[in-house]
């Protein structure tokens, strides 16, 4: 079973891939746009996978890394937005478990005690079998008469209905920001111990090619 790692376990191990990658380098004394790429490949392997329960430090990860500027302000958008999703789908599920949770458990109706059929009742006597009669010929039941159990579906709950799918899934705003001010914002948010309150980004927007010197974030496109 693997185990989960917290935001400050999370960092550390890509800081470590990191800096590995960078004193490798440096030995080397390489410092081409190759050499930057593979220490920025080196921090994203590193980082964990986005599941719910690694949410937190998916995106504690994706803070240092704009820090280091091993992403592109584009790259943050598109992974700031599947976090957006993440979070939202596991609000969903959170508040669906807690509805479930709260309802009141039915209780079973107990079952009518079937009709008395044809025949003398049933007595409790002194007898070697204990049962009145028992050197007699049994009558045999009617053929006719049958008590009938009620159904036991009558006592299960009714389900409660799954909210509509509108609800679990809504089409995404667009930005009406500039995406670099949209994700500093969002940062900030996330560094004060804030929920998410910013509207998706649109990481499909390709931003124009920018001529960059060398840097930690490697060449442009």
């Amino acid at each position: 079973m693997s185990t989960i790692l917290t935001p400050e376990q999370a960092v550390q191990r890509c800081l470590d891939a990191y800096n590995k990658a960078c004193a490798e380098d440096d030995a080397r004394n390489d410092h081409s746009p190759e050499s930057l790429r593979r220490v920025n490949t080196e921090y994203r392997r590193a980082m964990p996978f986005l599941t719910p329960s690694t949410i937190d430090a998916f995106l504690a990860c994706v803070t240092h890394g704009l820090v280091l500027e091993i992403f592109t302000t584009a790259e943050a958008a598109k992974l700031l937005y599947a976090t957006q999703i993440a979070v939202g789908s596991r609000r969903t599920a959170q508040q669906q478990s807690k509805s479930h949770s709260t309802q009141p458990t039915a209780t079973p109706t107990p079952l009518p005690v079937p009709a008395q059929t044809a025949g003398a009742p049933y007595l409790r006597t002194a007898s070697p079998s204990g049962d009145v009669g028992d050197h007699e010929p049994k009558t045999a039941p009617s053929q006719t008469h049958s008590a009938t159990l009620p159904s036991r579906n009558s006592a299960t709950p009714t389900p409660t209905p799954l909210p509509p799918a509108a609800t679990l899934r809504q089409t995404p705003a667009k930005a009406s920001k500039d995406d670099t001010n949209q994700v500093q914002a969002m940062l900030e948010q996330i560094l004060n111990g804030k929920a998410i309150s910013q509207d998706p980004l649109a990481p499909w927007k390709k931003a124009p090619p920018t001529p960059s010197p060398l840097t930690k974030a490697g060449i442009a496109s």
